[in-house]
């Protein structure tokens, strides 16, 4: 059942005149696709030049609020799969942004902390984010950037859940 009630079968993509290029999905692949450009150009003008992937930015800027954690606070701090974080640590700390070292209080665990290079970006990279963010906002009214936010983390809870699922039939 979705949350307007309608089911999976009764949406509005099942009709013949619909086109599949109006579905939201659509849409969001469509805003992924720019985005990734979008970040690295912003990066770029920012001096930030490199293979940065999306995503690190939320890692750099939340080492930046608490720094010297764990990986597992990192996880649950910006709701990303353990396989995916262990990807964007392996590539900050190749471009050595990051160091990791165990944890004394427990051996299991892995500390994240900013080195030198790390800390020296931060300008950079909030210049990027702010250009960023004016690119993103502009032409929308504070109460459609907060819809937008609010609609977004409904959409992203959706696809969390139904990874969490296994894919299955979301009638289910």
């Amino acid at each position: 059942m979705w949350q307007d009630g309608g089911t999976y079968s009764t949406r509005h993509f099942l009709k013949k005149d619909h086109s599949v290029f109006e579905d939201l999905s659509f849409h969001v692949a469509g805003l992924t696709a720019s985005f990734r450009p979008f970040a690295e150009h912003c990066l770029a003008e920012g001096g930030l030049k490199g293979q940065y992937l999306i995503g690190m930015a939320s890692v750099y800027f939340a080492l930046l609020e608490n720094d010297d954690c764990i990986v597992k606070e990192l996880v649950d701090q910006l709701n990303i799969p353990n396989g995916t974080m262990s990807g964007l640590l392996d590539r900050l700390e190749k471009e050595n942004i990051i160091k990791r070292r165990p944890c004394s209080v427990d051996r299991r665990a892995r500390r994240i902390k900013l080195t030198g290079k790390g800390r020296t970006m931060e300008p950079a990279m909030r210049k990027a984010h702010h250009r960023g963010n004016l690119v993103v906002e502009s032409g929308l009214k504070d109460s459609e950037i907060n819809e937008l936010k609010r609609l977004l983390t409904i959409v992203r809870s959706q696809i969390d859940e139904d990874l969490q699922r296994g894919n299955r039939d979301p009638v289910a």
